[in-house]
């Protein structure tokens, strides 16, 4: 059995003892050790059941597949095709709870954001940043009556990577109850879309021979116990997503945080916020002056700016987060890591967006990750 804080010790020097005894003692080792190869069809679920080994930082998955196109015509992919092949990324922790709950897509943008830089953003095939090993090799193309092949590697974060407190780090070794990760393979019919947060290719698209090689990052050895009981970190991460439609023009979208899900031990640490407006997108485009969005911020109730920001600022102030690297188009972060807001503060929060045009079908998809003591 595991506890999460020992008695009579503060949050920090729980997590000052945990690091000391998982990066400072000879005995403990990191280990990547592979889980097993899983089979999807598109449009289907796959489940993936970690081992009950050791603590747990993360989970590095190779996800390979064929493109084939029946067409008369050759087909292209849209910007971060090979991330869309995963339309949904869940995973429920040994404690029952689900940890992350968001699209392979906006895993990868809050990560990039995380480590300060941009990971797997080329789509040339099999010239991955110009090395020997497709980090990402998703097909440019399929020509008419063709298939192509695609290969990439994703990362599951349990563990922040960017806390040297290893939080969210998860005790796995002697648990009764089974975690497990679900992917949610794009169908066909989501592949062949034109919407570019879901969409691969911008003709009829059909995906076969999916598989999954999974990969489980874990620490092995002894962290410290309180009362014959293993002492965690005290705090975790989760991400979750929600999508807003009925988006009008000249108003301010509201997308209300859920008490349930913040509750007063919660923190913001970031979110990302997704604007679709058919087929027009701010992105880099705020930075030419061609705007269809007028301000995004964080808010209470509807109409008391917390954070606040002009689009086009947002997008250079996530460039910078980036190194210079570009974010896609239509992307935005508000990164509240090193200034986090208590959930406690204030009554309700909302992310907003206030789109100048509106087109058919335009949506918000707004995903919040935070931290919270568990």
């Amino acid at each position: 059995m595991a506890t999460n804080t020992a008695s009579q010790q503060t949050p920090a020097q729980v997590n000052a003892s945990v690091v000391a005894a998982l990066t400072g003692s000879p005995y403990i080792r990191h280990y990547i050790k592979k889980i097993g190869t899983y089979a999807g069809v598109a449009g289907g679920e796959v489940q993936i059941l970690p081992n009950k080994t050791g603590f747990i930082t993360g989970f590095f998955v190779k996800a390979t597949y064929t493109v084939n196109n029946a067409g008369a015509a050759a087909v292209s992919a849209l910007p971060n095709a090979a991330y869309k092949l995963i339309q949904r990324l869940q995973y429920v922790g040994f404690s029952g709870s689900t940890r992350h709950d968001t699209s392979l897509l906006e895993m990868v943008n809050l990560l990039n954001f995380r480590t300060g830089g941009v990971i797997g953003q080329s789509l040339t095939p099999n010239v991955p940043f110009a090395q020997n090993t497709n980090i990402i090799a998703n097909p440019s193309s399929v020509p008419a009556t063709g298939s192509a092949n695609g290969e990439f590697w994703f990362y599951i974060p349990i563990a922040d990577p960017k806390s040297p407190q290893l939080m969210g780090l998860e005790f796995a070794q002697y648990q009764k109850a089974q975690a497990s990760i679900n992917l949610q393979v794009a169908s066909n019919a989501q592949a062949s879309t034109d919407d570019p947060f879901i969409g691969m290719y911008n003709g009829a698209v059909t995906l076969t021979n999916i598989n999954f090689d999974v990969f489980q990052a874990y620490f092995s050895g002894q962290l410290p116990t309180s009362n014959g009981a293993v002492v965690l970190p005290p705090e975790s991460t989760a991400v979750s997503y929600s999508i807003i439609s009925g988006v009008v023009p000249n108003q301010l979208v509201p997308s209300q945080i859920s008490r349930d899900f913040l509750d007063q031990n919660y923190t913001y640490l970031s979110y990302g916020l997704l604007y679709n407006n058919g087929a027009k997108f701010n992105g880099a485009s705020a930075l030419s002056g061609t705007r269809d969005i007028e301000k995004i911020g964080l808010y209470v109730e509807t109409d008391t700016p917390i954070h606040e920001y002009d689009p086009s600022l947002l997008v250079a102030q996530n460039r910078s987060m980036l190194r210079d690297g570009n974010t896609m188009d239509g992307l935005y972060i508000l990164d509240l890591y090193n200034r986090p807001v208590q959930s406690s503060q204030y009554g309700q929060y909302n992310v907003g967006i206030m789109p100048i045009t509106v087109a058919s079908g335009a949506y918000v998809r707004r995903t919040l990750e935070v931290y919270r003591s568990i």
